[in-house]
């Protein structure tokens, strides 16, 4: 066993550091406060267990936020209505800037798995197929993100829209600015791939 892990040990660190060198750097793969997250997924091919990795596990984590439906507004009082849908913009917006640093992050460790696959040709067939799997899982996540986003925009702008008409209050005006800033940040991180009218054009409730 010493032997044959001498022998590996270089080509392992070769793969590492050669795509490590490509991809610029590496992004922190910590969680909230810099704890680890702990791995919550494991699929299974035949008895091969495959964790994923923590960057990977945080951009399931990160795009769970945005695949649920946003939460019901407060029907009590139109005030709070705005106040409650500035929140849920706001919470938006904090977890984007982690949610494209886990998407970045993964795609290195894609980039690692595609080097590895080519370096260890012996590696099991079971073990193969769980790693290609895990590259494709991950461009299917990171086509996800623009849609998403773009949705979840539109949801926010809607509910907007609908509240001024009802009963325009003058928290509409923060929860506005809220979207616009939202809307300006997706944009940017989408400005390869923004379709025309893909967010909708800000509605400006007052200058």
């Amino acid at each position: 066993a010493g032997t044959r892990g001498g022998s590996r040990a270089p080509n392992i660190a070769a793969a590492l550091l050669a795509v490590a060198a490509l991809a610029g750097g590496c992004v922190p793969l910590s969680g909230d406060l810099g704890r680890p997250r702990p791995l919550l997924h494991a699929s299974r091919l035949e008895g091969f267990a495959a964790p994923v990795t923590r960057v990977e596990q945080e951009r399931e984590d990160r795009l769970v936020h945005f695949r649920r439906a946003a939460p019901p507004l407060p029907g009590r009082s139109a005030s709070a209505a705005f106040n409650a849908l500035r929140d849920h913009i706001e919470t938006d917006r904090a977890l984007l800037p982690p949610l494209r640093a886990a998407l970045a992050g993964s795609a290195d460790k894609q980039r690692i798995r595609a080097v590895a696959l080519g370096v260890f040709p012996s590696v099991d067939t079971h073990a193969r197929a769980e790693s290609q799997a895990r590259i494709v899982e991950d461009k299917v996540a990171a086509g996800e993100f623009c849609p998403l986003l773009r949705s979840r925009a539109q949801g926010h702008r809607a509910q907007l829209e609908a509240l001024v008409v009802h009963a325009p209050e003058v928290e509409a005006i923060a929860a506005e600015r809220s979207l616009v800033a939202l809307e300006s940040e997706i944009a940017q991180a989408c400005v390869s791939a923004v379709e025309p009218g893909a967010v909708s054009p800000p509605m400006r409730i007052r200058k």
